[in-house]
C-alpha cells in the first residue's frame, strides 16, 4: 500500500491511457529504502518530480515537490511561462566568468593586498594593484 497518494487503480475503470495522461510530465519519486525497488509494495512518502520542455533553450525544467497536487500546479505554471517567455532555463556560469569582475581600488598602482577567505582561513591569496 502507498503511504503517499500515488495512484494505484484507474478511476471509475476508465482507460490507463487517460489516466497516464494526467500524469503526464510528472513522475512519482520513490525513496531510496522504499520496497518498490526491490517488486515490494510502496511503504514510502513519494515525491512528485514536475518537468516540463524548453524548446527555446533546449532543456528540460524539473522540480520535485511533495505532493502531486502541487507538482501539477508548478508544471502548469511553468508551461505559461514557458510560452509567454517569462521563464528561462537557468545558464551554466563558468568559474572564468564567474571570475571577471572588476572591482574599484583606491590603493596605488604597485600596492600588494593580501586576503583571506573567511570561511575557510586556509584559503590566502594576493592582488596586485597594476
Amino acid at each position: 500500500m502507498c503511504a503517499g497518494d500515488c495512484p494505484k487503480t484507474v478511476p471509475n475503470g476508465g482507460s490507463l491511457e487517460a489516466a497516464m495522461a494526467q500524469l503526464a510530465g510528472i513522475q512519482v519519486r520513490h525513496r531510496t529504502t522504499c520496497a518498490t525497488r526491490s517488486a515490494g509494495k510502496c511503504n514510502c512518502k513519494p515525491g512528485y518530480e514536475a518537468s516540463v520542455w524548453s524548446a527555446r533553450e533546449g532543456k528540460r525544467l524539473k522540480k520535485t515537490f511533495p505532493t502531486l497536487a502541487a507538482a501539477r500546479a508548478w508544471r502548469a505554471e511553468a508551461q505559461t511561462g514557458i510560452r509567454r517567455g517569462t521563464l528561462r532555463a537557468p545558464v551554466a556560469t563558468t568559474v572564468r566568468e564567474a571570475g571577471d569582475v572588476t572591482l574599484p581600488i583606491s590603493a596605488a598602482a604597485g600596492t600588494i593586498l593580501h586576503f583571506i577567505c573567511g570561511l575557510h582561513p586556509w584559503m590566502q591569496g594576493k592582488i596586485v594593484v597594476t
